[in-house]
C-alpha cells in the first residue's frame, strides 16, 4: 500500500510539472503571435 501511494504521488508531481510546461509553452506561443501582430 505504501509503495502504491508513493507511485501515485510521483504521478501527481509529474502531471503538475507537465501541466506547468504546457501552460508555459502555450503562453510563449500566444505572446509570440501577439508580438508578430504588433510588428505588422
Amino acid at each position: 500500500m505504501a509503495r502504491k501511494k508513493g507511485m501515485l504521488e510521483h504521478i501527481a508531481i509529474i502531471s503538475v510539472c507537465v501541466n506547468g510546461l504546457l501552460t508555459y509553452l502555450l503562453n510563449m506561443t500566444l505572446t509570440s503571435k501577439t508580438e508578430q501582430k504588433k510588428i505588422d
